[in-house]
């Protein structure tokens, strides 16, 4: 895992990839949408339900105390999810984009992550996720 390392006392804390990239791929006439799913657990999912990231490492020091905020970023903000608003990583926080048809549509926007409803942030990083529709 790359990332940040942040050190706290006698304990280190790994954060996301500097960059993470999902995409959903259908063939037509299905439609497609994906989705980043950041879990309270410490892990990220995609809408299939596979992993291969962690939001923090190692997964233990996900106590329900972490924050995170997805930045808008004109015009690539995602098309569900919450934007530009602390929110308490105590539940999943998912991000999605759709295409409907054949094409594909895809966004990339960052994220933070904060320790308390009060602390700076630790950790940025690039989200990009593609929904794609093809013959």
């Amino acid at each position: 895992m790359s990332g940040i390392l942040i050190a706290s006392d006698a304990a280190s804390v790994e954060f996301f990839p500097d960059t993470m990239v999902y995409v959903d791929f259908n063939l037509s006439p299905n439609d497609s949408t994906c989705q980043v799913k950041f879990l309270s657990s410490g892990v990220i999912y995609d809408q299939d339900g596979a992993t291969g990231d962690s939001w923090i490492f190692p997964n233990g020091a996900a106590d329900g105390n972490w924050y995170i905020r997805a930045n808008s970023a004109s015009p690539d903000t995602p098309e569900s999810g919450t934007m530009d608003t602390w929110l308490q990583l105590n539940s999943t926080r998912t991000w999605s984009v759709s295409e409907l048809g054949i094409g594909s549509d895809s966004r990339t926007f960052t994220v933070d992550l904060k320790y308390g409803a009060s602390g700076a942030t630790v950790a940025t990083g690039t989200v990009t996720i593609t929904a794609w529709v093809d013959v």
